[in-house]
C-alpha cells in the first residue's frame, strides 16, 4: 500500500476486474488482497471431552486440561494471546508486545515441541 500513497500504482479498472463474492475489506481502489488465512482452535474429538470455544478458555489449562500446539509465527500469537488477555479483536493495534509474551509464557509449559 506504500506504493499507492507515492502514486505508484494505478488504480484498478473495476469494470474489467470482477469482485463479485470478494469481501469489500479485501480489495481497494489499487490493490487487492492475494491470500487471507485463520487460525483457529482444533482438537482431537475422540480424546477431548470438554473443548475451549475462544482463546482464553485454550489458555484455561485447569478446566481445559491436555498438551496444546501453537503457530510458530510471532504476530499470529502475539494477537492470539493479547485476546485471551481479554483484549477485544478490534483494540489488538497498536500490540501490547510486553503483554503478549507475559500471556505466552503463562500456557508455555503447556505447550509441546
Amino acid at each position: 500500500m506504500k506504493l499507492a500513497f507515492e502514486g505508484a500504482v494505478e488504480p484498478i479498472d473495476f469494470s474489467v476486474v470482477n469482485t463479485d463474492g470478494i469481501d469489500g475489506a479485501l480489495y481497494a481502489d489499487e490493490w487487492i488482497a492475494v491470500f487471507t488465512f485463520a487460525t483457529v482452535i482444533g482438537w482431537n474429538t475422540d480424546t477431548v471431552e470438554k473443548a475451549p470455544s475462544n482463546w482464553a478458555e485454550f489458555w484455561d489449562v485447569e478446566n481445559f486440561p491436555g498438551a496444546r500446539a501453537l503457530y510458530n509465527s510471532a504476530q499470529s500469537m502475539l494477537e492470539i494471546a493479547l485476546m485471551a488477555d481479554g483484549v477485544a479483536p478490534a483494540d489488538l493495534y497498536p500490540l501490547d508486545v510486553d503483554r503478549a509474551f507475559e500471556k505466552l509464557e503463562e500456557i508455555k509449559p503447556e505447550v509441546v515441541t
